[in-house]
């Protein structure tokens, strides 16, 4: 029993073995988030122009991504992905 014992204990410890890999990791992109207040049936529609067209005021030809939309109050938050 003991040697059972030890020998499912020796395959424990080998499974939980220390492993290491080296990750390069870069600064990460600074993204600038717009939030854009909204109503009517239109009304997302004209908010992403609106955020594109602010973006891409400030940062150049800019792409937006919807971060979040809160339908009831009418207000969608974009982040700025400037186009390389």
């Amino acid at each position: 029993m003991r040697a059972i014992l030890i020998f499912v204990l020796a395959v424990a410890l080998t499974g939980c073995s220390e492993y290491r890999r080296s990750v390069e990791a870069s600064a990460p992109t600074p993204r600038q988030t717009v939030s854009v207040n909204y109503k009517g049936p239109d009304g997302f529609n004209l908010a992403v122009a609106k955020a594109t067209e602010w973006c891409s005021g400030r940062y150049g030809q800019s792409d937006v991504h919807l971060v979040k939309d809160d339908r009831a109050t009418g207000r969608a938050t974009f982040t700025c992905r400037p186009l390389e």
